[in-house]
């Protein structure tokens, strides 16, 4: 199985390299931000963008998961 290269997701070092555990930790504490200050981010007008911006790693992590195989991807490569 190949995850798609053009998956949307920032690679660092321009080595085509995509690092899940730092990902699903950045991933996590933007998001116990937003739940713990959904309030903020509605009186400030950009719960759609906070919502649209942890879209992006949490599709990419579903398509990391191939239940099929009980697999899930934890480091990706293009090489």
């Amino acid at each position: 199985y190949m995850l798609n290269s053009h998956d949307h997701v920032h690679v660092s070092a321009g080595d085509h390299v995509k690092f899940n555990f730092p990902m699903a930790f950045t991933s996590w504490s933007l998001n116990w931000g937003f739940l713990r200050f959904r309030d903020a981010y509605e009186s400030a007008g950009i719960t759609n963008m906070m919502c649209d911006m942890l879209k992006t790693p949490l599709d990419y992590f579903q398509k990391c998961w191939i239940p099929e195989n009980n697999t899930l991807y934890t480091q990706v490569s293009k090489t």
